[in-house]
């Protein structure tokens, strides 16, 4: 049990961390309009990546439905086809790798920045306005009382309102600016069935979809300290002597390498192997005891028939011996004239 526990704690490596739900609408099949594409995104999930990033997707769909099919379609902003399954069910898992060139993502994302900066300077144009007529009104204030304190109040408002504004427009180009270089991955789902009766109807389907986007600085920087202790526990419950034990409490104590962790994976892979081979051995009994089950009822089936042969004969005679000695009884009888 600790060793399946060991073993789901080194799959956990590849865990993915981003979750969602979606629920897929159905289509008729060949209602190509109604498909995902790059000009239809409506069952789409984008994650935006750069050049050999690492993506891994786990998708959980459920049990099949009947006349219909969940197709998955995988393509990058520049519509290059990454993956393509049909009627895919259950859990499923991918990997795959950005390649891509981004230049179309680049020139997106500018033109969407032209127009999203024409939008915010709009805007700081009317916080610049309204602030100046309030600019004005503190100074006609400061005419009927104090008239240098009304300018100045004015004055300042219209400052701090540019400002802020500048501050926005800044944050605002610095999100536009983090997508620069990255190409969107498109993860898509279409839900077709192939009934067209009136009687049928097409349900949508549920689907489960975690995604996670690595590349070698993250994978470098795994903290594989939050795996020691799946190993330590494994060699707790094999340990057999007290030096082991005590092995055991300093490589806990110690700091848990990339190397220590490959080392490990080597000696668990051993052990599953170990495994294998015993479940292999298991199986080949079981075969054998299988077989001799087999020969045991073929056995007990040809005795059985046997049996039932010999007692049909016996019934037989019997039943022939006794019409024998009725008809011999009622032949003396009628010679004596009995009856």
């Amino acid at each position: 049990m600790i060793l399946i526990h060991t073993v789901i704690a080194v799959l956990s490596l590849t865990q993915t961390i981003y979750g969602l739900g979606l629920i897929i609408e159905p289509c008729l099949v060949g209602d190509k309009k109604k498909y995902s594409s790059i000009n239809n995104l409506q069952n789409c999930i984008s994650y935006p990546t750069v050049k050999d990033d690492i993506i891994m997707v786990r998708i959980k769909s459920g049990d099949k439905i009947a006349s219909q099919r969940l197709n998955l379609n995988i393509f990058d902003s520049e519509n290059n086809k990454i993956r393509f399954k049909k009627d895919i069910s259950h859990e499923m898992n991918l990997i795959f790798t950005n390649l891509n060139n981004p230049a179309v993502v680049n020139s997106e994302l500018e033109s969407s920045q032209v127009k999203r900066s024409n939008i915010f300077g709009r805007w700081s144009g009317l916080v610049h306005h309204e602030e100046a007529g309030g600019g004005g009104s503190g100074g006609s204030g400061g005419a009927v009382g104090a008239g240098a304190v009304g300018a100045g109040a004015g004055g300042g408002s219209g400052a701090v309102g540019g400002a802020g504004a500048g501050t926005q427009t800044a944050s605002t180009d610095s999100h536009l600016d983090s997508n620069k270089g990255k190409s969107l991955i498109y993860i898509c789902f279409d839900n077709v069935y192939t009934d067209r009766s009136w009687s049928f109807h097409a349900q949508p389907k549920d689907v489960e979809l975690y995604t996670e986007v690595k590349n070698m600085n993250t994978i470098k920087d795994t903290n594989y300290n939050n795996y020691a202790h799946y190993f330590n526990k494994f060699k707790d419950s094999s340990a057999k002597s007290e030096e082991e034990e005590e092995k055991t409490k300093q490589r806990s104590s110690e700091e848990f390498t990339q190397e220590d962790f490959e080392n490990e994976v080597k000696i668990l892979q051993h052990e599953l192997e170990e495994v294998i081979e015993k479940l292999k051995s298991s199986e080949d009994i079981l075969r054998e005891l299988m077989e001799q089950e087999y020969r045991l009822r073929d056995a007990n089936e040809a005795i059985y028939s046997g049996y039932t042969k010999i007692s049909i004969i016996m019934l037989v005679c019997t039943f022939v011996a006794g019409l024998i000695q009725m008809a011999y009884q009622t032949y003396f009888l009628r010679k004596q004239k009995v009856i």
